[in-house]
C-alpha cells in the first residue's frame, strides 16, 4: 500500500495563521492519520532545497513560533507607521525607522532559527507509487516534485479556488499562482476541490486534461464555544448588535462595500456594530487608510487582525450575525464554522454560498451596499434568532472523505 506524504510546508513556517486554507491544512494533517483506510499510512512533511523532512504536526516548536510571531508583529507594525507616513503625519518617521530595523532584526534571527531546526529533521524519501498530497500551493517545490514524479510518484493536488486565473483582478502577481495552477493542469495524477463549484471551473478551463477530478466538503468542527473569556477588546465589540466579518482583508472580501453599507447606516443613527477579524492582505491600502481614520473606529467599527482560537469562538459565540460579502470564493469556511455555532448568515449571493449554506442563509446582491444595508438594518431592529446548531460534516469526516478518495485513486491506477 502507498504512503501519503501530505506536503504543510506553508502552515507550518505561518503558525499563527487562524482562517482560511492554513486552518485547512492542519485539520487534515491533525486527522489523516487515524481517520486513513487501514494500511494506508500518511506522514505529514515540509520541503526545503528540493528534501522532504518529516514533521510530527502542521506547526512549529513553541520557540520558533514565538520567533515566527515577533517578525509577523514588527511587519505589521512597520506596515502600519508607513501608511501614517504616507497618510501625511511626519512623526511616523521615527517608528517607521524602529519597526524596520526590528522586522529585519527578528526576520533574521528567525531565518538562523528556521535553519537549525531542519537540519534536525528526518529526510524522507518518498518511493515509487507513494503519493504527495499537496493541500496548498507550493510552487516553491516544483523543481523536487518533478524529480518526484520522474522516480514515479504520484502527485495529488487540493484545488481551494482558481481566483487568480478567473478574477486575476483580485490577486497580487496574479501570474505566479496561476504558473501553479497550470502546472497542475498538465502534471498532477488527480486533483480534489473543496466544492462542487470549483470543480466545475476546473473541467470548464481545461476540458481535454485526463487527470481525475473530484471534489469534497470542508469539515466544521472549529470549537463552538471559547475555553475562555473573551479578551477586553473583542468583549467591548459585541456588546449591542454585531456583525461579524471574518477571514482575511483582500479586495474580493467585500469589506469595502460593507464599509459603504455601515456607513449608511451609521449616518441614520444605527447602532449596528462591524467586526473584521483577519489578517490584513493585498491591496488593500485604500481601505486600510479607510478603516483606521473612521470616526466610527473603536465604537462601532472594530477591526482586529490578531485574535486567538478563544476570541475567534467568542465571536461566533456572541456575534449578531457572520457577514459574508465575497464576491467570489472557493468555499466559505466562516459560512459552516458559524452554522455549526448558531449564529445566523447573511451572505452575498454567488454560487458557492448557495451550494454551501443553501436556504439556511439570507443572501443579498454581490457589490451592493444599499441592499445590504437594508438587510442590517432589519436584522439590527428584529435580531433573528440563534439557530441551533446546523448539522454539518466534522473534519474527521471531511479528511476521511479526501484520504479515501486519493488512496482509492492510488488503487485504480
Amino acid at each position: 500500500m502507498p504512503k501519503i506524504f501530505i506536503d504543510c510546508t506553508v502552515t507550518y513556517w505561518n503558525p499563527d495563521l487562524i482562517v482560511g486554507i492554513q486552518r485547512v491544512v492542519r485539520e487534515i494533517v491533525r486527522r489523516a492519520g487515524s481517520v486513513a483506510p487501514p494500511g494506508v499510512e500518511c506522514v505529514p512533511v515540509i520541503h526545503r532545497r528540493q528534501q522532504w523532512m518529516r514533521v510530527e504536526c502542521a506547526t512549529p516548536p513553541p520557540g520558533l513560533r514565538a520567533l515566527r510571531r515577533r517578525c509577523d508583529q514588527a511587519k505589521l507594525a512597520r506596515r502600519a507607521a508607513r501608511h501614517a507616513l504616507v497618510a501625511g503625519n511626519p512623526l511616523a518617521l521615527l517608528p517607521l525607522v524602529f519597526h524596520t530595523f526590528r522586522y529585519v532584526v527578528s526576520s533574521l534571527v528567525f531565518r538562523l532559527s528556521r535553519s537549525l531546526v531542519v537540519r534536525r529533521m528526518q529526510q524522507v524519501r518518498p518511493a515509487p507509487g507513494d503519493i504527495i498530497l499537496l493541500p496548498d500551493y507550493t510552487r516553491d517545490a516544483l523543481q523536487g516534485l518533478e524529480r518526484l514524479r520522474a522516480d514515479g510518484v504520484r502527485v495529488v493536488a487540493v484545488i481551494h479556488d482558481l481566483i487568480p486565473l478567473t478574477h486575476p483582478q483580485y490577486v497580487q502577481r496574479p501570474h505566479e499562482p496561476a504558473a501553479w495552477f497550470e502546472w497542475l493542469a498538465g502534471n498532477a495524477d488527480q486533483i480534489l476541490a473543496v466544492s462542487s463549484y470549483v470543480e466545475g471551473t476546473l473541467r470548464e478551463r481545461w476540458p481535454n486534461r485526463r487527470w481525475s477530478t473530484g471534489h469534497f466538503h470542508l469539515g466544521a468542527d472549529f470549537r463552538a464555544a471559547p475555553s475562555a473569556p473573551p479578551s477586553p477588546a473583542l468583549r467591548a465589540t459585541l456588546e449591542g448588535p454585531c456583525f461579524l466579518m471574518v477571514g482575511t482583508i483582500e479586495p474580493r472580501k467585500g469589506h469595502a462595500v460593507a464599509l459603504q453599507a455601515f456607513r449608511k447606516l451609521w449616518a441614520a443613527g444605527s447602532p449596528a456594530r462591524l467586526l473584521i477579524i483577519g489578517r490584513v492582505g493585498w491591496m488593500v491600502d485604500d481601505l486600510m487608510r479607510d478603516l483606521r481614520s473612521s470616526s466610527e473606529l473603536g465604537r462601532r467599527l472594530h477591526v482586529l487582525t490578531d485574535v486567538s482560537d478563544d476570541d475567534l469562538a467568542a465571536a461566533y459565540a456572541g456575534a449578531t450575525a457572520l457577514l459574508a460579502a465575497s464576491k467570489v470564493e472557493g468555499f466559505g469556511l466562516p459560512l459552516v464554522e458559524a452554522l455549526r455555532a448558531g449564529l445566523p448568515v447573511l451572505a452575498s449571493d454567488i454560487p458557492v454560498f448557495r451550494e454551501v449554506a443553501g436556504e439556511v442563509a439570507d443572501y443579498f446582491p454581490p457589490e451592493s451596499p444599499d441592499a445590504l444595508a437594508d438587510k442590517v438594518a432589519a436584522w439590527t431592529a428584529h435580531p433573528p434568532d440563534r439557530r441551533t446548531s446546523r448539522a454539518w460534516r466534522g473534519w474527521d469526516e471531511s479528511v476521511a472523505d479526501l484520504i479515501r478518495k486519493v488512496a482509492s485513486a492510488a488503487r485504480a491506477k
